[in-house]
């Protein structure tokens, strides 16, 4: 039987989803500042409580490792490292950006065959920047790399479909773009997310697990 475990942690919180032989189950949203947010391992523990599964059933971890949010991120590959030594289970990772462009085609965002291009903030007056074309299975056109807003506009081609979340939102609207660019909000990710087909998944081992976070340095070394 499958069981597998979705998180997503690029955004600060954490989103986890469970999928087993009962289906997909996620935990309600907390509401009300009285309220604290969920940790991690609480999370996951109330979420194996509701499905009726204990962790040695769990034979795959799917993780968001990034770019997002520092402590989110290191948190989540911790505890995904933890429970890959302790169960029989494998760990596939994707990008935030690449879950963005899948969770935009999920709800109708975009349409067609444009190629898709997620733009995050990566601070210091620098944004990530990945492009992808749809299909059965989304492709990477160019892997995540953070660039400054005019060498956004240069990488971007006639018929793109760009996601901003709201920091590059307005100011890409405001600059020069070429030909028939659409500058769209970014759609809200869910752990559901995960287990879209049409996902690219990279398995890895859990000591190869490393976070991308939003400053950047890892997408500036190998620029060309």
């Amino acid at each position: 039987m499958t069981t597998i475990l979705a998180i997503v942690a690029s955004g600060g919180d954490y989103r986890c989803a469970v999928l087993s032989a009962r289906g997909i189950l996620t935990l309600a949203p907390r509401v009300g500042r009285e309220l604290p947010r969920r940790d991690l391992a609480p999370t996951v523990a109330e979420l194996f409580l509701a499905a009726n599964l204990t962790p040695e059933l769990l034979t795959e971890i799917r993780l968001d490792v990034g770019p997002g949010s520092y402590t989110g991120l290191r948190v989540a590959v911790t505890f995904a490292k933890t429970l890959a030594s302790f169960t029989p289970c494998i760990v596939r990772t994707t990008s935030s950006l690449s879950l963005m462009a899948v969770a935009a085609l999920r709800c109708g965002l975009v349409t067609g065959n444009g190629a898709i291009a997620c733009v995050l903030d990566a601070r210091r007056e620098r944004f990530h920047l990945a492009r992808f074309a749809p299909g059965e299975r989304i492709a990477t056109l160019a892997a995540p790399r953070a660039l400054s807003l005019p060498e956004i506009v240069s990488r971007l081609q006639e018929g793109d479909r760009v996601l901003a979340d709201a920091s590059a939102l307005q100011a890409l609207r405001a600059l020069a773009l070429p030909a028939q660019v659409a500058v769209l909000p970014a759609p809200e990710v869910t752990a559901e997310d995960l287990f879209d087909s049409r996902l690219e998944l990279v398995t890895q081992a859990a000591h190869e697990l490393e976070p991308l976070y939003l400053m950047g340095t890892y997408a500036e070394d190998s620029l060309p």
